[in-house]
Order: structure tokens, then C-alpha cells, then sequence
């Protein structure tokens, strides 16, 4: 598993990723094997098919499924590793493939930017302090039940109609 990464300033990042063709083979043929157990293929008794009637037919869709799974599981370990926090799911573009050779992957995707705060010292307030006398309260209550009570004369004047 090899990669390469850019700095962590920018928002938007790549991350080239290369899985080991060794990798791949394994992962291919525990699937494979996996696959031939419960195969019922034409011809063949449930499970019994040969290993190269089973490849040549479930190989390129297990070995896709595989390529991308591997992909994905070296990006979270690198983004683990690298302490990334990343925004959303990755973008896994495919760069090269090739049956016997090393995959590399691109994979793009964005990163929450560092905030870094600025010292406290420096902003300035006005604090405004304000007086609430009793007579001003009294006024305010008093106002607010006037309101209240005509809403409800109200309420009940509907009702009874």
C-alpha cells in the first residue's frame, strides 16, 4: 500500500493509492473459492463446478468488486493514519488497471479547513447595563394581562355561538 498526499492547508484534496497486485490475487480467490461453493451452474452439481468455469464466469465481476473494496478500505486506513476529517465520501477514480500489475487509484475529496482562532485580547465589547425600575414592571404586567384577557373574552364568545 503506497500513497502520496498534499499538505493539509487545502480544502480540496487527492490521494493517489496503490493496492498490491498480491493483495488483489488473494482477496480474488477466497471470493473465487467462496463463489464455487454455492454456484449452480448449468451442467454442474450445486457447489461442484470447476474452479475455471467459476473464474471465467463470476472472475471479472469479483475481481471489480474486489478492486473497490480494497480502494476503499486503504482510504479510511490512510485517513485514519493522517488524522484527516473528511467532508464527504471519496471520489475513487481509476487510473490504471491492469490483471497482474499494481491498481492506483485517484481519490479525491475535501477536508473541513483548519480554523485557528485569533487572541481574545484583541476584540472590544460595550457593555450596556440597563434599569428596570418596579413602577416600569407593574405598567408592563399590567398591559400584558389587558391583552390577554381580551384574547380570551374572545375565545369564548366564538364558542358559544
Amino acid at each position: 500500500m503506497k500513497f502520496s498526499f498534499k499538505s493539509k492547508a487545502e480544502i480540496n484534496q487527492d490521494l493517489q493509492i496503490v493496492v498490491p497486485n498480491k493483495d488483489i490475487q488473494e482477496q480474488v480467490l477466497i471470493k473465487l473459492k467462496a463463489a464455487q461453493k454455492e454456484s449452480k451452474l448449468k451442467g454442474f452439481r450445486t457447489g461442484k463446478a470447476p474452479m475455471d468455469v467459476v473464474e471465467s464466469i463470476y472472475g471479472p465481476e469479483i475481481r471489480q468488486d474486489v478492486l473497490w473494496d480494497l480502494a476503499s478500505k486503504t482510504f479510511s486506513k490512510i485517513a485514519q493514519e493522517k488524522d484527516l476529517k473528511i467532508v464527504s465520501r471519496p471520489n475513487l477514480i481509476p487510473e490504471k488497471i491492469e490483471e497482474g500489475k499494481d491498481a492506483k487509484f485517484k481519490a479525491t475529496f475535501e477536508v473541513y479547513p483548519d480554523i485557528s482562532l485569533s487572541k481574545m485580547s484583541k476584540i472590544s465589547y460595550t457593555n450596556f447595563s440597563c434599569q428596570i425600575s418596579d413602577d416600569d414592571l407593574d405598567k408592563t404586567i399590567t398591559n400584558l394581562q389587558k391583552r390577554m384577557s381580551q384574547q380570551t373574552r374572545k375565545k369564548t364568545s366564538l364558542t358559544l355561538l
